[in-house]
C-alpha cells in the first residue's frame, strides 16, 4: 500500500469510528466496504479496522435502522 492509499484508508477508518460512535451503521456499512477494498490484501488493517468496532461496544449496540419515508 502506498502512502497516499494508506492516508487515505486512515482518513475512512477515522470517519468509520465515528458512524460507529453515532450509530449510524448503515453508513458504517458502506465505509467498511471502502476499508475492505482500500486494504485489499493487508488483514493486519482489516483486523484492526474489525476490532474497533468490535471493542467499542458498536457490535453489541446495532439494531436495525428504521426505513426512511420517501416523499
Amino acid at each position: 500500500m502506498n502512502t497516499a492509499t494508506r492516508l487515505l484508508f486512515d482518513d475512512v477508518f477515522a470517519v468509520f469510528r465515528r458512524a460507529c460512535d453515532q450509530q449510524q451503521y448503515g453508513v458504517a456499512e458502506h465505509l467498511l466496504a471502502a476499508l475492505e477494498r482500500l486494504a485489499g490484501g493487508d488483514n493486519r488493517l482489516l483486523d484492526e479496522v474489525y476490532l474497533s468496532f468490535a471493542s467499542t461496544g458498536s457490535a453489541s449496540r446495532a439494531t436495525p435502522e428504521p426505513p426512511v419515508a420517501r416523499a
